[in-house]
């Protein structure tokens, strides 16, 4: 996001008021930082639609094989995490001896009934990874039989002309996949949760802005966004659809160059398609891809609005997350590894303040390989329809206590 000098300043005391919901006016003027919309409406993606649908057939996806599904006792005790975390019940509404506490762990932990956790009920703060949108046709990072993913670095990009180069030529190519995406089960039952006020805000690590799309509001974009651009001379924004109708237009020949290269082979120019919404491209059709300078200052380092590997979060963005973390009842990790420290140590400390953790991904996290801060619960399950199962058992059983 750039910087203008209009911006106020964002303290950590008027993050935790916005968060708390104290104040509607400060809510108005900093909404943005937490809700962050996409840039463009639903409408204005379908009319731009033929200018991605003309890269699409020059790339492929790797189709994953399905997970087995979730058994009614991973749902059941799902639905037993989201009702303890995010239901202000009274105590006979949820008795110690209910089925849906499933461990030891966790009766003593709803036994124990702090005033402190109380008061933070309905405030589960969900995590989530490159999981959730898989089911949109986006490609994960680290699904078990997924190739060695290579990223490139904060620091080569901005330094470097050839992997600025090697990078818009390959995401010029693989950003269709991204932006004709669509929503999935996921991502409108984390809105339906959050809207019925169990769920105080969502961090996610992705850059495809499907939460949003898919609904959901209070959203922290931790790396970032896919939907924009930014000059890193200048501070110069614009929207990536703005800037992709660009290269399209300066790229015209390179782009029927690779369409007759797939005519000839049989095959397209470009290989999978990767999560940040590039592709495997070979260096001989790199090379003469042409960047779009920037409109304002004429610089070539254009770069899209997200963080490369090894690059530092916005410091507001890195604040508003601990925030929202350290104000949770809970935490709910959806499609993600915690294998990045920013997420990684979101959930590290909501374990060290002893509240209740629940992943829901395929494969193990981080969390797994440090001593002490295993998930209180973790199921290898398909996330859109697992969640759902287990948000409409927790809605029953809570009866009329749904808030």
């Amino acid at each position: 996001m750039a910087r203008t000098a209009s911006r106020p300043v964002l303290t950590s005391r008027h993050l935790r008021t916005v968060l708390w919901g104290r104040n509607t006016r400060f809510i108005s003027q900093f909404a943005h930082l937490f809700a962050r919309p996409p840039v463009v409406s639903e409408e204005e993606r379908r009319r731009l639609y033929p200018l991605f649908s003309s890269t699409l057939q020059l790339t492929s996806k790797k189709a994953d094989p399905p997970a087995p599904p979730a058994s009614p006792q991973q749902v059941e005790a799902l639905a037993g995490f989201l009702l303890r975390n995010g239901f202000r019940l009274p105590s006979s509404a949820a008795p110690s001896s209910s089925p849906l506490l499933t461990s030891t762990n966790e009766r003593e932990r709803s036994e124990e009934g702090t005033d402190k956790m109380k008061e933070r009920k309905g405030r589960i703060c969900i995590v989530s990874g490159a999981g959730v949108s898989t089911a949109s046709g986006i490609p994960d990072y680290r699904s078990p039989g997924r190739p060695a993913y290579n990223p490139i670095k904060d620091q080569e990009f901005k330094s470097n002309a050839s992997f600025r180069k090697r990078y818009w030529a390959r995401s010029f190519l693989g950003a269709g996949r991204v932006f004709t995406a669509k929503p999935n089960l996921a991502h409108t039952v984390v809105a339906e949760m959050e809207e019925s006020g169990i769920v105080s805000g969502i961090i996610t690590q992705n850059v495809d802005g499907l939460h949003s799309f898919g609904g959901a509001k209070k959203v922290i974009e931790l790396h970032g966004t896919l939907h924009s651009v930014k000059c890193i001379d200048c501070g110069h924004v614009q929207t990536r659809h703005a800037y992709q109708h660009a290269l399209h237009t300066h790229n015209t020949h390179w782009l029927q160059h690779a369409q007759r290269g797939r005519d000839e082979r049989g095959r397209g120019v470009a290989g999978l398609v990767r999560p940040d919404g590039d592709v495997d491209l070979d260096k001989s059709v790199v090379d003469s891809f042409s960047i779009v300078p920037c409109r304002s200052c004429s610089s070539d380092r254009m770069t899209p609005n997200f963080i490369f590997h090894g690059g530092l979060l916005d410091k507001d963005v890195k604040e508003a997350a601990k925030a929202m973390a350290a104000h949770c009842s809970a935490v709910l990790v959806l499609g993600s590894s915690l294998t990045v420290y920013s997420a990684f140590s979101l959930v590290r400390d909501a374990k060290k303040e002893g509240k209740e953790v629940a992943v829901l991904n395929i494969g193990k996290t981080r969390l797994d390989d440090t001593p002490g801060f295993s998930a209180d619960l973790h199921i290898e399950a398909p996330i859109g329809i697992t969640l759902q199962r287990a948000w409409m058992t927790a809605k029953e059983k809570a009866g009329d206590h749904v808030r």
